[in-house]
């Protein structure tokens, strides 16, 4: 089979695939950066853990299903209580500004998996409890802030005059 040259890769840039290397296409770079913002809630202590983190965990141990504590940095053997503090603080603000999604505990490890996100209300109370655990101070500078509440950052609806 004749490998490609040239004429092939300016073929492929038009068609947005510039990238000859496997997993350096645009799509695939979009879906792993996805991948990265999905976190769920450890069912034994209730912190925030990436789904990734997980996932891997659950693969290396043989299992078929993710168990409770399966990429729980808090639950886990190596875990720093001041390191623990600082990431969830992150995850949890990252959850209240949007650049993260709460979802369910998937059955199992395996990609490509139907995934279901929680309400955005479940998710922003769940960050809120996580920040008021672990940082209480930056959960007040962010329920101070205008723009947690995405209605206080719209226009007030303007009252009707009267006839």
């Amino acid at each position: 089979m004749p490998r490609a040259g040239p004429e092939a890769w300016a073929r492929w840039a038009m068609w947005g695939r510039a990238s000859t290397a496997s997993g350096h296409a645009p799509g695939t770079a979009r879906a792993l950066r996805l991948a990265q913002t999905h976190t769920v809630v450890c069912e034994r202590c209730g912190d925030l853990v990436p789904l990734q983190k997980a996932r891997t965990a659950a693969r290396r141990a043989g299992r078929p299903s993710i168990s409770p504590a399966d990429g729980c940095y808090g639950c886990g053997k190596h875990g720093r209580k001041a390191r623990r503090a600082e990431r969830q603080g992150r995850m949890a603000l990252a959850i209240l500004a949007g650049s993260r999604v709460l979802l369910e505990t998937p059955p199992t490890p395996a990609a490509r998996v139907e995934l279901w996100m929680l309400p955005r209300s479940s998710a922003e109370a769940h960050a809120r409890r996580v920040l008021a655990r672990y940082q209480p101070k930056r959960l007040g500078q962010w329920l101070t802030h205008a723009c947690c509440c995405r209605a206080a950052c719209l226009p007030l609806p303007s009252a009707p005059s009267p006839p």
